[in-house]
This record gives structure tokens, sequence and C-alpha cells, in this order.
């Protein structure tokens, strides 16, 4: 009946089924809406679970896409409100079920996403044809992820995004988890803090299988692939970057630009990196700048170029620009050019901060660099040449002779260089190994 209320709380079967771009605008409002598609009213919570039915368009007949992919609005174009704030944040589900949210439009302000705080779960869905340009805490679908938040399955395609202060292209601030995101679209960002995927990932944050193919460009610090900066316990796996980073200042990564000194215990796992990384100082292929008190990189990559344009003190590295005595680097390697003409030059890191971090199984590519770790070798750091290094010796000892089955070796992959398993893209389905 028309005049009977269906309250989707969390945790029931029942979806509030999501056909037009009206009735996104109210979720989280509290009120009673009446869905003509299914002749019933619901609660739209901020507790409740919605699924879209349609590709939902914001700002139908207000904007118009330029061949570039980037989107023109008109002058009376309704800006965006985020759904749910810091003191009532989101904590129903939102399932966009394969569709897209078109025409997403913000110009000026700050804490924006399509979700303001999140403490629920985004899942399956697209943003695509927006406008973004905003000031701090920004990110495409929230400004925080909260610690019961999930970004699952999502995808940035806004083009050309400008942001201030802890942007990036899926959220700002992450406590939570998100999983299996991408970004597509380019962003700038007017000061610093930028990553691709997160901007923070706070104590106790997972980001895993995500990927960013956007070119981020930064007029200041910590610049990630993946993430801008980490602190707490956090990790970061099976993750990967193929766009261009680059900052005018330091401490970039093609995976984490910065992990700070308040950084407990860090892992990352099975991550690579193949995009341009930039910066003037602390440059690295997986990780800029490293703090913690320990942390761990296991099975990752760099093949993307890493490059400084200061002349005095560089501290470029094909895995770590700069790291302290705390971090353990096992079964990774680099075939990225280094490009930088000051100190603190290395196939596997500029400098060695402090202490002495503990290597196993790292290579670097002959000609790359002049040493391991500051223009020197370093034990567990070896020097080899593209025949060795795409080799089934090789392969097997990346797999800890054998024991383990995280690399392989994949016709038509990587240029013959081992490539992570994890990753169908990368290493394709059907495994067509090379023999030798």
């Amino acid at each position: 009946r028309q005049d009977e209320v269906y309250t989707s709380l969390l945790g029931t079967s029942e979806y509030i089924p999501i056909y037009s771009a009206e009735q996104f605008k109210k979720i989280g409002s509290g009120e009673s809406v009446y869905v003509a598609e299914t002749g019933k009213n619901y609660r739209f919570n901020m507790n409740s679970k919605y699924q879209l039915k349609n590709n939902i368009d914001l700002n139908k007949g207000k904007y118009t896409v330029n061949d570039d992919g980037t989107a023109t609005f008109a002058n009376d174009a309704e800006q965006w409100i985020p759904i749910g704030t810091n003191a009532n944040p989101f904590t129903g589900e939102l399932d966009g079920n394969g569709y897209k949210i078109s025409g997403l439009y913000k110009n000026g302000g700050s804490y924006f996403g399509l979700f303001g705080y999140n403490n629920g779960t985004i899942k399956n869905l697209v943003l695509d044809n927006g406008y973004i340009n905003t000031g701090r805490n920004s990110g495409t679908f929230a400004s925080s992820n909260n610690t019961n938040g999930i970004i699952q399955g999502c995808t940035n395609r806004i083009n050309n995004i400008t942001m201030h202060l802890y942007g990036s292209g899926i959220c700002s601030y992450n406590h939570g988890m998100i999983d299996n995101c991408v970004n597509e679209g380019n962003i700038t960002f007017t000061y610093s803090a930028s990553g691709g995927i997160c901007c923070i990932a706070q104590d106790n944050s997972t980001i895993k299988k995500c990927k960013n193919y956007g070119n981020l460009t930064t007029t200041g610090s910590n610049c990630g692939g993946i993430i801008s900066q980490g602190t707490g316990n956090f990790q970061v796996e099976e993750c990967y970057n193929e766009g261009n980073v680059t900052a005018s200042s330091y401490n970039c990564g093609g995976i984490i630009g910065y992990i700070t000194s308040g950084a407990a215990t860090v892992a990352i796992t099975s991550c690579y990196n193949s995009g341009t990384v930039t910066a003037n100082k602390a440059v690295g292929g997986i990780v800029g700048w490293g703090g913690g008190t320990t942390t761990t990189i296991s099975n990752c990559y760099n093949k993307g170029k890493i490059i400084s344009n200061n002349d005095t003190t560089s501290n470029l590295g094909g895995i770590v620009g700069s790291m302290p005595n705390s971090f353990r680097i096992n079964n990774s390697y680099n075939i990225g050019e280094i490009i930088g003409s000051g100190t603190g030059i290395g196939g596997i890191s500029g400098i060695i901060i402090s202490g002495t971090p503990i290597l196993t199984n790292c290579y670097y590519l002959k000609g790359t660099a002049p040493g391991a770790i500051n223009s020197a070798a370093y034990t567990g750091a070896t020097e080899s040449d593209s025949t060795f290094m795409k080799s089934a010796e090789f392969e097997n000892i990346l797999n800890e002779n054998g024991t383990k089955t995280n690399w392989k070796r994949v016709l038509g992959k990587n240029n013959g260089y081992p490539v992570l398993t994890v990753f169908n893209d990368d290493a394709g389905s059907n495994f067509n190994t090379l023999n030798d």
C-alpha cells in the first residue's frame, strides 16, 4: 500500500531501489519516499540499504562532455551536498549494482565527496562525467571512510580534478577498508598530501587490490600513486600504480609518498609501480620517505623512472627513497631507470636515515644506479643483468627457492621479467610460462 512505510535497516535483506536522481538525492534524509516503480514508500535513513537500478545523472542537461573527457557545467548546475556528516555518518549500504553516477558537481568548499563521512558500505559504483574543484579533505567517493567504513569495487572516471590539501581519487582519510577500487582521473593538487586512492591511511586501515591509472601532480610534497601518507598500523596489498606521480617538493612514491615517524607496523605486500615518479628529494618506486616502528615491503617491484631535479641531495631509490633501520625489504626488485645528479642514489634505496635495515633477496638492474644504497653495495641487495633477471633461476629465488608461488615469468608480459601472480591483468589468466 502507498501509505505503508518500508524501513530497510542495516542487516536486512531488502534494498531500497533507486531509479532516479531525485530518489538518490533523498538518501540519508530520514524522509518517507514513495518509489513509483515498486508502489511502496521507503524510509530513506542513514542506516538503510540502497541499490541502484539505473544510471543516475545528478545534473542532466546542465553540462557538456568535452573531447578530452572533461565536463563543462552550466552556471545553474546543482552543487552536490555530501551524504553523511561527522556527527551523523552514513552507516547503511549503497550498492551501485554496476551502474554509474554522472553529473557530480562541486566548485569550492572542503570535506567533499559523494559521501562526507562513511561508516557503512559503498560498493560496485562508477563516477563519471563530473567536475570537482575543492579545498581540503576531499575524495570522489568520500571525504572520510571511517573505522567500519568499506569502499569496495568502486571506480572514479571523473577527469582533471583539482584539490588543494589532503585529497585523492577515492577518499581523503581512510580508517577502514578500501578494496578493489580504481582511479582513472588525472588530479592536480594545489598544495600537499595527494594520493591516487587514499590521501591519509590512518591506524588500522587496509587498502587492497586497488589501482591508479591517473596522473597525479602536486605543487607541494607527500604524493603517492596509491596513498599520500600513512600513520599508525596499516597495510597495503595487491595494489599497483601506472600513472605518473609528480611533486614539486619531496616525499614521492609509486605506492606511498610518506610513511610518518608515528607509523607503527606497516605491511606493503605484492605491489608494483610502472609510472614515472618525480620530486626534488626522497623519491622511490614503492615508498618515497619511510618511517614507522616496523615497515615490511614484500614481493614488490618497480619499473617506472625515478627522477629528481635536485642537484645536491636527491635520495632516489628503486624501491624506497629514504628509509630508517625499521625497514625490511624482501623478494623485491627494481628495473626502472633512476635519474638524478645529487647524492643519495641507489637501485634499492637512496639513503639510510639511521641504523641497519634488513634486505633479503633484493635485486636491481645493472645500469639503473651506481650501487644498491647511496651508490654503494649493501648486504641482501644484488646488482644483476637483464639476462639473469629474466631467468628461471631468478624467478625461483624470488619464490624463496620454490617454496612460494608469488612470482611467474609470463610470455609477452613485463618484457620477460617476473610478474606478480596475484594480478590476472598483469600475469594473465592462463600463464603461458616461459621455458628456458
